[in-house]
């Protein structure tokens, strides 16, 4: 990121300038940054109201939670995720390096974020079940139904690739590549885009992790050619570019994952050290190699919470038949908070989803849903009266008990330890009573022992 321009700590010294607001620089993920002016009351989720207003996101509200703030200690790697009621300025003002950054991203990934139409509106133009449409076919016929977003998605997709944070092969990056070379240069010119023209700057478009199979001069060639076989000379719209890239990243089947390396000991099946990836989906392991070992689905998680940084467990009803254990399993990780705020962060926006999705199928279909009445009083008042069908309201109640369980575990593990200590306390002083008492008998000759 660009260190050329004033640190946040230079700025902290502006506020005398601004009626005592403190100008505040948000970088973003394409290497650029936004200057906002803020005082003691703007938290988190104030500053992405700003940020995505000045994007000119659409339905702003509904979509706040998938954003956040990262805080980057040396402007490279990501080290803290600020949360929604965290105060910005207390955030700044406790930085320690004029290296430190506050980089604006996407936190979770979604159909509703995408920019694009969601898979229901694409499946019930043509009157068939999303579950039957491929996803080939969605990207395909879905319409863009917000540049500005699919266009931070698309930032952020780029970052991902180029630092490997998004796993690809080698076929799979040059095609990225050249999307990217064309949304840089609009065009091919062959006149000017020969090699020698990207040299080092292939990295912009390349994994490292794949430059070092053979030379840059020989991925560059590689890279000229592949947008030369693409689009020849033929202009490109940025927007198009923007969109096949990302269809190509939605694709995947890694797509929105986060991951985290942990050690476990609880399965034999699984290797003592694997990366676990949190998605809307669930929990996926992979070896250390990426090679996917086994998914555990949202739905069929029951609970899971953390101890610490250090340990993230949960509880699922497959490990009897998977492992042959019990049903729960405990990971060693440096963040364990993190993974299951994470996961809950997920589980909250799927209950949110499916009230949304509700209401677009009611407006959809034809279907007479009224035996749902009477379970209506389980859900909150703005999902009430959506025609749910007895399915989708099962795994909406679901949803809310993982969540309500995740935050009374939460409480209960620092109540918990304060019992535990007051126990253990409770212990000693009887036990010191007992002693006192016994050493009285004998003293008195009322109590002897039997030699």
């Amino acid at each position: 990121m660009d260190t050329s321009i004033a640190s946040q700590s230079r700025l902290l010294d502006l506020s005398d300038k601004f009626n005592g607001k403190i100008p505040v620089r948000i970088f973003f993920l394409d290497n650029s940054s936004k200057l906002f002016l803020i005082d003691e009351t703007i938290e988190l989720k104030d500053i992405i109201f700003m940020i995505l207003s000045k994007y000119c996101i659409k339905d702003i509200e509904s979509i706040i939670p998938y954003f956040t703030i990262a805080i980057s200690n040396n402007g490279t790697n990501i080290d803290k995720i600020l949360g929604m009621n965290d105060r910005i300025i207390h955030t700044v003002t406790s930085f320690k390096s004029d290296n430190t950054k506050l980089v604006f991203m996407i936190k979770l990934f979604s159909s509703i974020n995408r920019g694009i139409e969601i898979e229901n509106n694409v499946a019930n133009r043509i009157n068939k079940s999303k579950d039957v449409i491929s996803i080939e076919y969605y990207l395909e016929n879905a319409e863009t139904t917000d540049s500005n977003l699919l266009y931070l998605q698309y930032i952020q997709a780029v970052y991902h690739v180029i630092t490997g944070h998004t796993p690809t092969t080698a076929e799979q990056a040059l095609l990225l590549g050249s999307y990217h070379f064309l949304y840089k240069f609009g065009e091919y010119n062959e006149e000017t885009h020969h090699s020698g023209f990207l040299g080092n700057r292939i990295l912009e478009y390349i994994p490292s992790k794949h430059l070092k199979s053979r030379s840059i001069d020989s991925w560059e060639l590689s890279l000229l050619e592949k947008v030369k076989q693409l689009y020849g000379t033929k202009t490109i719209e940025i927007n198009g570019i923007q969109r096949l890239y990302m269809n190509t990243i939605y694709s995947l089947d890694t797509f929105g994952m986060t991951y985290f390396k942990c050690t476990q000991c609880c399965t034999r099946s699984l290797p003592d050290t694997i990366v676990i990836a949190i998605n809307i989906s669930g929990i996926s392991f992979y070896d250390k190699a990426r090679k996917l070992l086994k998914v555990v689905y949202m739905e069929e998680l029951i609970s899971w919470g953390f101890i610490g940084e250090e340990k993230f467990y949960f509880v699922s009803n497959l490990c009897s038949k998977d492992f042959g254990c019990d049903s729960f399993e405990c990971l060693t990780t440096n963040s364990g908070k993190s993974i299951a705020e994470l996961l809950t962060d997920y589980a909250i926006i799927l209950m949110k989803e499916k009230g949304l999705f509700e209401i677009n199928d009611r407006n959809n279909s034809n279907n007479n849903n009224s035996n749902n009445s009477n379970n209506d009083k389980l859900l909150p008042k703005s999902q009430q009266g959506n025609n749910m069908t007895p399915q989708k309201l099962q795994a909406i109640i679901k949803l809310q008990a993982i969540y309500r369980g995740y935050a009374l575990r939460r409480d209960w593990i620092n109540e918990d330890a304060a019992i535990l200590i007051q126990s253990m306390f409770r212990g000693y002083r009887a036990r010191v009573k007992v002693i006192a008492m016994i050493e009285e008998l004998l003293a008195s000759g009322e109590f002897e022992i039997d030699n």
